[in-house]
């Protein structure tokens, strides 16, 4: 989705809605007071999970009943206490080690302050269950991203386990994982090496599908290797015991950490705790080059003296990563990875052979545009599904123009284009628009 779709569906929204509350929900913080993308996204979802609220009690999605809600509170009334938490916060991410200066990054290593974490291969999500007298009880498994249409997504519905937290409110930044081989979820499914080729994929793949299928693969997955399909990660906590870490550093999570697990796991639930490292410089990179050893991704650094971000920007105060070693011989790959989608696509007399990607760059004033980063080399069946001939022409299928692709690349050139890119993955479950990259970011990234 571009800008113009976001301007229609606000469009849309205000035949239905009273100004009053429109405004209060459209607050833009583009370059000299513009509305951008993440202004409409804001407000959309707001009104998108109001809408959800009233076809749930039975309410009619009519210009009638929609202009009764005259106010942020009267909308909020309407919420589930577990929707409208997901709807104020934002999952917290990583910024790279290697976009800050060679000082700044020894003194996270050295410092005691930022606890080392193993980088968990899996579908990021927001874990909260809700039980309180007058609202009954929900669980949920809310992605970090957003429908078309700005709605919420919670895959909880769909998860095959069981679980029982009682009365009360926990909240936990996790990972959905699947940590077994990919034979067994090959063997047990026919075809399966079409529908998924990683282990994120096949994550991605099952949450894709209508509740009843992917309970039934979770159940027949069960049967077969008397062990669970998905685990859940856990990150760090967001409540617990009626405390609200957002509101705490860091470090008052790591407190509570291994007690959260355990209380996930008596609930019934398949979590499990993330493999950790406290100490200075020397333990950390042992600890990374333990992991790259064994063919880990990397690790994820935590500062404990600074509050989760809540914001949706990439904050290297918070969260940094690294998935490469630390000195040595220089770094062959960037140890970030990129999300863009197609935008174009080239090739020889039969075939498409290069994909153009873009990616949309927010600039320090807030101003957002899209930005081509550069072109992808493509080859085989992804060749052939991305070709379709007109007249003897090979032209870009129409169904490849704004997926969104994962790509790994050495460095970029002066223009911001990525040198030796090569495929990571596709992303089913992401938009175009969540494709956004600030210019402090871009420039931050090493140079070929």
């Amino acid at each position: 989705m571009v800008k113009a779709d976001y301007v229609s569906l606000w469009s849309v929204k205000q035949e239905f809605y009273q100004p009053r509350l429109l405004s209060s929900l459209l607050t833009p913080t583009g370059r000299g007071g513009s509305v951008v993308i993440r202004d409409y996204v804001r407000a959309l979802k707001w009104l998108t999970a109001l809408e959800s609220a009233m076809h749930s009690l039975g309410h009619p999605i009519t210009k009638g009943t929609c202009s009764q809600v005259g106010s942020l509170q009267d909308l909020c009334s309407m919420l589930h206490p577990s929707d409208k938490f997901r709807l104020g916060m934002d999952m917290c991410l990583c910024g790279t080690l290697s976009s800050l200066s060679d000082d700044r990054q020894t003194e996270i290593l050295e410092s005691s302050s930022w606890l080392a974490t193993e980088k968990i291969r899996g579908v990021r999500a927001l874990l909260l269950s809700y039980a309180a007298p007058g609202r009954g009880s929900r669980f949920s498994l809310y992605s970090r991203f957003l429908s078309d249409d700005c709605g919420l997504i919670d895959w909880g519905p769909k998860l095959w386990q069981q679980h029982n937290f009682g009365q009360g409110v926990t909240a936990v930044d996790v990972e959905i994982c699947y940590p077994h081989s990919m034979d067994d979820f090959k063997t047990l499914f026919e075809g399966a090496e079409n529908l998924a080729s990683t282990s994120t994929g096949v994550v991605e793949y099952v949450l894709s599908l209508p509740e009843n299928q992917a309970l039934g693969i979770q159940s027949q997955f069960y049967a077969k290797y008397q062990r669970h399909m998905f685990s859940l990660m856990v990150i760090c906590p967001i409540f617990y015991e009626k405390v609200n870490y957002l509101k705490q550093p860091l470090r008052a999570g790591w407190d509570v950490y291994t007690q959260v697990v355990s209380h996930l796991r008596s609930a019934g639930l398949n979590a499990f705790e993330v493999n950790r490292c406290f100490g200075g410089k020397f333990e950390k990179v042992s600890f990374l080059d333990s992991i790259l050893n064994r063919g880990g991704e990397g690790v994820v650094l935590h500062n404990g003296d600074a509050f989760y971000d809540i914001t949706g920007s990439r904050d290297s105060n918070v969260m940094v990563k690294i998935k490469n070693r630390v000195g040595g011989p220089a770094k062959r790959i960037m140890d970030d990875t990129f999300d863009a989608f197609i935008t174009g696509g080239s090739g020889a007399a039969s075939s498409i052979l290069r994909l153009e990607l873009s990616i949309i760059c927010e600039n320090e004033d807030g101003y957002q545009h899209r930005q081509v980063l550069g072109f992808l080399p493509i080859s085989g069946d992804l060749s052939l599904q991305a070709t379709i001939l007109d007249g003897g022409v090979p032209r870009l299928n129409p169904d490849f123009m704004d997926k969104v692709v994962e790509v790994q690349a050495r460095a970029l050139d002066n223009n911001f284009h990525l040198i030796d890119p090569t495929l990571v993955r596709l992303r089913h479950d992401k938009a175009a628009s969540d494709c956004v990259y600030t210019a402090t970011y871009l420039r931050s990234l090493p140079r070929g």
